[in-house]
């Protein structure tokens, strides 16, 4: 009698240990605190300040260092150009208190043009960031490339909306981009314009796989315009990750 019940304790452990193996240690919600809008501010001769969205970002370092596009930067800074005003600036809503938000001067860290990569640092210490889901960076992933028809996900800024959204993916394979044939994920995923930028991340893990780039257009004959493919490009996240280490401790 005694071994019954205790083959039973057994085999309620051994369940028990492989529910705790199939629950993910992270969920989606967390990623919300970790990504923020780059945007271009611009103090109108009222007094107002009026935001023009670019794209997203998200923390790799508790010291508000943020990877993101560097098309995404490229645009914002062409902004200002054009306009001869504004300030490239990291701008969050608070999920809470949906009227409040903060916008903090952005920098440039870290550059490569040739991998879509770009890292930016706030300006200063505001710690108006804590009112907002406070600076939670993201891990990054430092092995191999996810598998085709690997579960992925975004968080990202839906065009000028002020709340990123959160959308799940596959991997379908790679592509070559560019004359120098870079090798980027495509990605089953319907992305739209805000969401450059945004972290790839990996459901198994809750790391970060790549950086989206792109919409990948649909061409379609004798129209001009090109239809959503259902396909968005990302690179991988070993350029970010080998930007941070080449930066000065």
């Amino acid at each position: 009698m005694c071994e019954e019940i205790g083959m039973k304790l057994v085999i309620v452990l051994l369940q028990g240990l492989a529910l705790l193996a199939q629950t993910p240690a992270w969920t989606p919600e967390q990623t919300s605190n970790s990504v923020v809008q780059i945007a271009v501010a611009v103090q109108t001769p009222t007094g107002q300040v009026s935001f023009s969205p670019h794209g997203t970002g998200f923390f790799v370092q508790v010291d508000g260092l943020i990877a993101t596009a560097a098309h995404v930067y490229l645009a914002a800074v062409g902004n200002i150009d054009d306009q001869r005003a504004g300030v490239l600036v990291a701008r969050r809503f608070s999920r809470t208190e949906r009227t409040r938000w903060v916008a903090t001067p952005l920098d440039l860290v870290s550059v490569d043009y040739a991998h879509d990569v770009a890292l930016l640092r706030l300006r200063a210490p505001d710690p108006l960031w804590q009112t907002v889901g406070g600076i939670v960076p993201l891990q990054m992933e430092t092995r191999d490339r996810p598998v085709d028809n690997a579960r992925v996900a975004l968080r990202g800024y839906f065009g000028a909306d002020n709340f990123p959204i959160f959308l799940e993916g596959s991997v379908a394979g790679t592509t070559d981009v560019g004359v120098l044939g870079e090798q980027e994920l495509l990605i089953v995923l319907p992305i739209a314009p805000g969401q450059s930028g945004s972290p790839l991340i990996s459901m198994a893990t809750g790391r970060v796989v790549g950086v989206i780039t792109a919409i990948v257009p649909l061409a379609v004959p004798f129209n001009p315009q090109p239809l959503q493919s259902g396909l968005a490009r990302a690179i991988e996240i070993e350029h970010i990750n080998r930007l941070i280490a080449s930066l000065p401790q």
